[in-house]
């Protein structure tokens, strides 16, 4: 994973930063939801915040704890492009004072209206076919 190890001043700096977030909210054009569900157990997370941030939009399509299945809402902003997007996410484990951010080099259409994607983090980072860095591999349906 692309964590490391905070100090508790720094845990409550980086909630800040993420609490401080802008927010995607969807409008009613256009209107549907996308389904997440990711690899890692919430039990070993923990305490935790946890976003999943749009390059697009510039903005959190989630912000909470850390859940295995999140379901987003979007609209035609993003779904335009064929919902391509550069997704980042980032993880702030309280208790554990880790701070995790996962960004892969390629955009991926996450944003089609029911689409459903199952992301799996990888330990570390590797390089896809064309060699740009991917932490983590996405399958969508």
């Amino acid at each position: 994973m692309g964590c490391k190890k905070l100090e508790q001043k720094q845990v409550a700096i980086e909630r800040t930063r993420l609490e401080q977030q802008p927010r995607f909210v969807a409008g009613d054009k256009g209107r549907a939801a996308v389904h997440f569900h990711f690899n890692l157990d919430p039990a070993a997370i923990g305490e935790s915040l946890f976003a999943i941030l749009s390059n697009r939009s510039h903005a959190a399509v989630y912000l909470g704890p850390y859940k295995t299945d999140v379901t987003v809402e979007i609209d035609e902003r993003l779904i335009s492009d064929k919902g391509y997007d550069g997704v980042e996410f980032r993880l702030l484990q309280t208790k554990n004072e880790q701070f995790c951010i996962w960004i892969n080099e390629r955009g991926e259409p996450y944003w089609r209206p029911g689409a459903r994607a199952t992301i799996k983090f990888l330990d570390e980072a590797t390089l896809d076919k064309d060699g740009l860095t991917k932490r983590f591999d996405v399958n969508l349906e």
